[in-house]
């Protein structure tokens, strides 16, 4: 998501030791079928509407891993 920055808490339940703010994460792969998993802390305070969620790898992006995200107030 690019118009809000966050923050990662936890990579597939592992507690995420770097505390800084940013708009970007790498997400980890599926292991036997399961995908990976990141918890993040997004406060909304600031902006309401559409915010877009997207893969930035292009053949993933081209496949359909995009998605969009409402905040509302």
């Amino acid at each position: 998501m690019h118009q809000n920055d966050f923050r990662v808490l936890r990579i597939n339940g592992t507690p995420f030791k770097v505390r800084s703010d940013q708009d970007v994460v790498a997400l980890p792969p599926a292991v036997d079928g399961i995908p990976g998993r990141v918890d993040l802390d997004m406060p909304f305070q600031d902006y309401s509407g559409n915010f877009v969620l997207h893969c930035h790898i292009l053949n993933h992006e081209d496949g359909g891993m995009m998605a969009r995200i409402r905040a509302r107030r």
